[in-house]
């Protein structure tokens, strides 16, 4: 918003405008709070190229070239925060739409203001962590030089699926072999931490192919695998789809000897809601796990029919199960229950 946008409150006449409402003001004394120092700090950077179509989150396709109002809009709020975050932060998150998409020069921008008002010390020392979201197509030498210098010690890479055919059923445009180069290129800038996001349960898949998908994944240098299940939320374009009736839905139950490799890498099933340190407790329908295999449930009924619009409304939407789970020499049971979505005939 520049400082100058004029504006309304409750589609009346326009009042005023951003400068009166932002105007600096003399500083004032930090109201005392009753309460323990927040540890962790998770920043939403919600510029995308293209809504994805089982995406709720808010994020915008920017259009109108706002990066820069909404990094300085940001850097104040940091500001105002900043007397209230007195201890050192021992983890912070930046997710979206799409942080890497941020242009190199305003992360500058940005980090160079959060070591000015926040107590970086736990994180640059190596003991705290630092993430952000990239999705492959956006990492480049530049930004994770940039990313590195300012203390990002970790990236989450949006993987989702190394099928084409399925990367297009979700709106996702990136090359699947991207992200193997995108690992490459963060690991050479000295981000050696690396977390890929996979979905499952995409109308069409078969359990063989998501079975390709998770070696595919866990044969690269990473440390961390989320894996969630497909959910049609409410005024997303694929629920729409879904209500359309583009997509049918059969449940398929698979049981076969599974081995899983040694490893250091952690497997998770994890809603993206997990990413804000303020979202309800997550729910327990999504998945369990045990030590003897692993059973997985998937999705809800289609919701009925209702305004099918890309939300862009900002709220969160409602978290599904965590749970995290270290692979290790062993040949198991899995007994593993999905539902299947095909396209309709």
């Amino acid at each position: 918003m520049a400082d100058d946008t004029a504006f309304s409150l409750l589609k009346q006449r326009s009042i005023g405008s951003s400068r009166a409402v932002f105007r600096p003001r003399a500083p004032t004394q930090v109201p005392e709070i009753h309460a323990p120092p927040p540890r962790s700090l998770y920043i939403h950077i919600p510029f995308c190229t293209h809504k994805c179509h089982y995406c709720d989150f808010y994020s915008i396709v920017d259009t109108r070239d706002r990066q820069d109002a909404f990094v300085s809009r940001l850097v104040r709020e940091l500001q105002a925060q900043a007397p209230f975050a007195t201890d050192p932060l021992h983890t912070i998150f930046v997710g979206g739409g799409t942080p890497s998409l941020l242009r190199p020069d305003l992360w500058q921008k940005l980090l160079k203001a959060m070591r000015t008002h926040l107590d970086l010390s736990m994180i640059l020392s190596g003991e705290g962590e630092f993430s952000v979201e990239c999705n492959p197509e956006t990492v480049t030498d530049e930004l994770a030089a940039v990313l590195q210098e300012g203390g990002v010690n970790r990236a989450s890479l949006g993987a989702q699926s190394f099928n084409q055919t399925h990367l297009k059923t979700l709106e996702r445009w990136h090359n699947p072999e991207k992200v193997q180069s995108a690992i490459e290129t963060l690991r050479a800038a000295g981000i050696t931490r690396c977390s890929l996001d996979l979905i499952y349960a995409i109308p069409g898949q078969s359990m063989d192919e998501w079975d390709r998908d998770l070696r595919t994944a866990l044969a690269m240098p990473i440390e961390h695998l989320s894996a969630y299940a497909l959910t049609f939320e409410p005024g997303t374009a694929m629920t729409a789809r879904l209500v359309r009736g583009e997509f049918t839905q059969r449940l398929m139950i698979s049981k076969r000897t599974c081995t899983a490799t040694d490893s250091k890498h952690s497997a998770s099933t994890a809603s993206n809601a997990t990413r804000s340190p303020t979202t309800p407790k997550p729910a327990q329908h999504a998945a369990t796990t045990s030590h003897t295999g692993v059973r997985t449930t998937g999705l809800p009924s289609a919701p009925a029919p209702r305004d099918t619009s890309a939300s862009t409304d900002g709220r969160t939407p409602p978290a599904s199960t965590t749970t995290s789970t270290s692979t290790r020499t062993a040949s198991h049971r899995c007994a593993i229950t999905s539902p299947q979505m095909t396209a309709a005939s």
